[in-house]
């Protein structure tokens, strides 16, 4: 299988351009500012509707299914076994007859802001990504000849989201939470 990747060679300006990171309890946006970043974070009981049980023991065991009926292009079989397996047991996704159901959605639960002291600086070679297939987001970019890189990912054991912060000079990191 082709490396499964989004990127883009400069921030995201929007909430619809920043790359998600999670574990399924928590998560965050990453949008790969220079100067300030903001992470939005969010955990699970940040959630404005009800209690509802979101599993489905068969999810997982037709993932790979489904992949490979989307890489032949069979898309309504891929649909179909989707939409056998792989939606919630919990009445909010019930396949549309849930309308009279509060669902909700979930809320920011605050802002992450890093400053990182590039202020005036004009980066090279930025590169802002998400591996689909190990779902870690790096943010990595050159500043007076400086490489920099922030490795973003999610760890579900421990119930954390790390971000990695290098710089391939000696003392070349400054930066305040």
């Amino acid at each position: 299988m082709a490396d499964l990747r989004l990127w883009y060679d400069k921030p995201a300006k929007n909430w619809d351009e920043a790359l998600p990171i999670g574990n399924g309890r928590i998560g965050a946006m990453i949008f790969g500012e220079l100067e300030k970043e903001r992470i939005p974070l969010n955990e699970i009981s940040m959630f404005s509707g009800y209690e509802q049980d979101a599993d489905n023991p068969k999810m997982f065991e037709n993932l790979a299914k489904v992949r490979k009926l989307l890489f032949e292009d069979k898309y309504v079989e891929a649909q179909a076994l989707s939409e056998e397996y792989m939606i919630c047991k919990g009445v909010g996704t019930n396949l549309g007859n849930a309308a009279d159901e509060a669902y909700g959605s979930y809320q920011i639960l605050g802002n992450l802001n890093i400053d990182f002291m590039h202020k005036g600086k004009v980066p090279a070679r930025y590169m802002r990504e998400l591996s689909l297939d190990d779902a870690i987001v790096n943010v990595d970019y050159e500043i007076n000849g400086i490489y920099f890189s922030r490795e973003t990912f999610s760890n579900a054991p421990y119930n954390v989201i790390v971000m990695k912060v290098q710089a391939d000079a000696r003392e070349s990191i400054s930066m305040s939470v």
